[in-house]
C-alpha cells in the first residue's frame, strides 16, 4: 500500500499515528483501483467516481449484516438497490473479493467481519441523523466493535 502511495506514508509519518479506519480506506481504495486497472487493460477506462459508487453498494448490505433485524428495520431503508446488488453477487460472485458468499436467505458474509463493520460505519457516518432511531440499542454491548470503529471514524 505504502510503496504505491508515498503521500499516504508521509502523512502518517508526520502525524506519527495510523488509525485502523485509515488503513481500511487505503486498502479498499487500492483494491478497487487495482481491480479497475485490470479492467482498463482488458476493456475500458472507468472514472474515479465509479469506484466510490461501487464501494457505496457494500454499505447497506454491511449495515444489514452488522445490525440485528429489528434494529436494521428501524432505519426504514429502501432495500431495492441492496437486493439488486445481492442478486448480482449471487449470480456473478464478487469480483473484488470483499464479499465471501451470500446464503440462500440472502445473508451476506464478508471476507472478514471488519470489512462489514467498516462499510456499515461509513454508512452511519454519512447518515448520522438515522442513528437517533437506534437510540440506546446502538450503545448495547452487542455493537461494541461497530461503535468502536464508528467512534474512530468520527474522530
Amino acid at each position: 500500500m505504502f510503496l504505491n502511495n508515498d503521500d499516504a506514508y508521509r502523512k502518517i509519518e508526520e502525524k506519527d499515528i495510523f488509525v485502523l479506519t485509515q488503513m481500511y480506506k487505503l486498502f479498499f481504495d487500492g483494491k478497487m483501483t487495482s481491480a479497475l486497472n485490470k479492467i482498463v487493460a482488458e476493456k475500458q477506462i472507468h472514472q474515479i467516481g465509479h469506484i466510490r459508487a461501487l464501494l457505496k453498494q457494500y454499505e447497506t448490505v454491511a449495515l444489514k449484516g452488522c445490525l440485528n433485524s429489528t434494529d436494521f428495520g428501524k432505519l426504514n431503508l429502501n432495500s431495492k438497490e441492496s437486493e439488486e446488488f445481492i442478486k448480482d453477487i449471487k449470480e456473478n460472485g464478487d469480483k473484488y473479493g470483499i464479499i465471501k458468499k451470500i446464503s440462500e436467505d440472502d445473508d451476506v458474509v464478508f471476507d472478514h467481519q471488519t470489512y462489514a463493520e467498516y462499510f456499515a460505519c461509513v454508512w452511519l457516518k454519512n447518515n448520522t441523523e438515522k442513528i437517533v432511531v437506534l437510540k440506546k440499542d446502538f450503545f448495547s454491548p452487542r455493537y461494541n466493535n461497530l461503535r468502536l470503529m464508528f467512534d474512530v471514524m468520527l474522530a
